[in-house]
């Protein structure tokens, strides 16, 4: 399950609410339209109808409603209450991303990074997007760009900004780019080591950051930096 993924539960909305809902949907009111259609797929207080989440979400983001961007586009990639569409999914996380869903940003690298979904394999626009879903400290993508840049494939390699991206992840909370710095480690000579070292801890405190809990160590005091 991913974020924009609709999560079924049992019925929690009294027949009351759900009046007031639908009559709020039918009136207009794009947030309603969005509750109405969560409710739909979420099958909460509602029978369980895809085709109703795919109606009032559209209406929903007609109105730039932007939660309902990136639902619609799961519900295209599935194949949930409309015809599968890979390409018509991908133009929905886009959208989304768009709007600064950090989620949708690192789902549309992803397919600029593969090509898919009718998104050509473009390595500066999947470069692009993961840098603004790691800007937002969204550890996955952190942790992909030092992978990206320790390998040198698709983009140059950076063992430097590789060291950076993978030390952010590991203090967002990535066990995942804890491997891949290790891994970096066995990559660089002792002196980019320690220039790497330098460069991270200086961005820290230039950001405000206590760097003191840092110093010998990895972020999160389980090898040395």
């Amino acid at each position: 399950m991913n974020e924009s993924e609709p999560n079924r539960a049992e019925a929690s909305i009294s027949p009351e609410i759900i009046a007031l809902i639908q009559g709020a949907a039918e009136k207009g009111n794009a947030e309603a339209q969005y509750r109405l259609a969560m409710m739909y797929a979420n099958q909460d207080g509602l029978p369980l109808d895809y085709s109703q989440a795919v109606h009032w979400l559209t209406r929903a983001a007609g109105q730039s409603y932007v939660p309902a961007y990136a639902v619609l586009g799961w519900l295209y990639a599935n194949g949930y209450g409309t015809r599968q569409d890979g390409e018509a999914a991908a133009r929905w996380y886009l959208r989304s991303a768009e709007a600064g869903v950090v989620e949708s940003q690192y789902l549309v690298a992803s397919m600029y990074r593969v090509g898919s979904n009718g998104f050509p394999c473009d390595p500066t626009r999947m470069l692009d997007w993961y840098r603004r879903a790691a800007e937002q400290q969204f550890a996955p993508a952190q942790n992909m760009l030092g992978k990206l840049m320790a390998k040198g494939k698709l983009i140059r390699q950076d063992l430097i900004g590789a060291f950076q991206w993978f030390s952010l992840a590991i203090l967002n909370g990535s066990e995942d780019a804890r491997e891949g710095l290790e891994g970096l480690r066995s990559q660089m000579t002792a002196e980019q080591a320690q220039e790497a070292r330098t460069i991270f801890l200086d961005a820290m405190r230039s950001q405000g950051v206590d760097v003191d809990h840092l110093e010998g160590s990895d972020p999160e005091g389980g090898h040395r930096l």
